[in-house]
């Protein structure tokens, strides 16, 4: 396909001043002969045409959509159908079309963040940024700074510091997208009166030993993924009756209410599971982490299959002259979600 423009900013008005000027910029940097060319709805959507039919039109169009994230562009419907609409053609970011541009006063949305995010909040990631998006639309490499640069050089010893002082650096870092490929097939419900979560979970330490098993609380009903008239169930003695139905998992996920309380089952079994792994949940900061072990170091062995590795996951470290104590942690965030 022969696209007409290089990059596609999808803004919202509160910012177009700020995107103006970016387009502009980026308009006059050459590339291939001619002069990069970007897809701006000031200039690129003549009075009378349908606004609806041109976004998409510039959407297809365009080599690249960079998508600048404010809180009044994810508040406003516009700008929200347009980068759905990009990350639908691109969900796992292995195109890598979509170039997220951070202005900083928002969350990242969790289908952005699988993606390498450019920082614009100020002046100085803005000179740090804007060559490596210029960079991205030429298919040149990314800057990688000067050998012989004298202020290159105390960066590299500012960065050499000991460990003590990683903890207090904010990081970005990269992930993956994987697709669910399978999953239980029915989803069982029953009766559970007044009784809440904590309720449940409270009998399950009391009487069930083992990895607890996941379930959901909904308008007085628990769901799970148990066979609840099997005698072994561990939720039958709580019921409080005996309807107790079975619905289709792909009957949920064509429901855009149960859709959200399958996706909740499968982030409590993964909770679950990572407790069973000794994984811990950091729920300020949405990660699990692993714990010392026994007040030591901990380290982690497995085969890739050609030989052992060996990583070294929960480290115990002193922090300067008082000799204080802080461990650092291996941790992941990870989390079922939709895109549709």
């Amino acid at each position: 396909m022969e696209f007409k423009h290089d990059l596609f900013l999808c803004h919202n008005k509160a910012n177009k001043d700020w995107v103006r000027e970016l387009g502009e910029k980026i308009e006059s940097e050459e590339y291939d002969g001619r002069n990069l060319k970007v897809f701006f709805d000031e200039w690129d959507i003549k009075p009378g045409k349908n606004v609806v039919n041109e976004l998409e039109k510039g959407l297809t169009e365009s080599r690249f959509v960079g998508v600048v994230l404010s809180k009044a562009m994810l508040e406003a419907d516009w700008p929200t159908m347009e980068w759905t609409i990009a990350v639908c053609n691109d969900p796992s970011g292995r195109k890598g079309t979509i170039i997220p541009i951070w202005l900083g006063d928002c969350e990242i949305p969790d289908s952005l963040k699988i993606r390498n995010v450019l920082y614009f909040r100020n002046e100085t990631e803005f000179k740090k940024s804007y060559p490596k998006l210029v960079a991205v639309l030429k298919s040149t490499a990314l800057p990688r700074g000067t050998k012989n640069s004298s202020s290159s050089q105390r960066e590299i010893i500012k960065s050499s510091f000991p460990i003590e002082y990683q903890d207090e650096i904010n990081e970005q870092l990269a992930s993956n997208l994987f697709p669910v490929t399978y999953f239980p097939e029915k989803i069982w419900s029953g009766p559970i009166g007044s009784l809440t979560h904590k309720d449940v979970f409270d009998y399950l330490r009391r009487n069930y030993s083992g990895v607890h098993p996941t379930f959901l609380i909904r308008e007085k009903r628990l769901y799970c993924f148990w066979d609840l008239n099997h005698h072994n169930c561990p939720f039958k003695k709580i019921l409080t009756a005996s309807n107790i139905e079975k619905e289709s998992s792909k009957k949920w996920i064509s429901d855009s209410v149960k859709r959200n309380w399958l996706i909740e089952l499968f982030n409590r079994a993964l909770k679950g599971h990572c407790w069973d792994l000794n994984l811990i949940y950091d729920r300020d900061h949405g990660r699990f982490f692993f714990p010392p072990l026994g007040g030591k170091d901990r380290t982690e062995t497995w085969n890739t299959g050609k030989r052992k590795s060996t990583r070294h996951i929960t480290t115990r470290h002193t922090k300067g002259k008082s000799g204080q104590v802080f461990w650092s942690h291996q941790s992941l965030r990870a989390k079922f979600m939709n895109i549709s």
